[in-house]
């Protein structure tokens, strides 16, 4: 992966996260839902609020990085399992737990990218 790649995904990471950091922005069951409810695809604009993973689809427009972002919550999670207790991967933490331990996943795997992101950084 690139440098500029690597450095990337902590911003993306806190975009994602301040997406839902209002409970009034986070959904559970879904990708994203306009304010009525309804299920929309995450870069429409008409959503409102998103799940952990909606949130990082709706910040990206590639694949690729998408998954390679999503990717930072499932190393936080395996790495931190007991701190989310009832949930299997990152989507249980979503749609099984409260918003509080979306954040703390967040946070976590923001921490994981920023020192990667340092470590490419060390390594030029």
């Amino acid at each position: 992966m690139s440098k500029v790649q690597i450095a990337n995904f902590p911003k993306i990471l806190r975009d994602a996260k301040a997406k839902i950091q209002n409970p009034e922005n986070w959904t559970k069951g879904l990708y994203a839902k306009d304010s009525h409810g309804h299920p929309v695809p995450p870069q429409n604009p008409a959503a409102v609020c998103w799940c952990a993973l909606g949130a990082i689809k709706a910040i990206t427009d590639n694949g690729r990085v998408e998954d390679s972002t999503a990717d930072f919550l499932y190393r936080a999670f395996d790495m931190n399992r007991k701190s989310f207790s009832g949930a299997a991967c990152p989507v249980d933490v979503n749609d099984r737990l409260h918003h509080q331990k979306v954040l703390e996943l967040y946070d976590l795997a923001i921490k994981i990218a920023e020192e990667e992101s340092n470590q490419e950084d060390n390594n030029v």
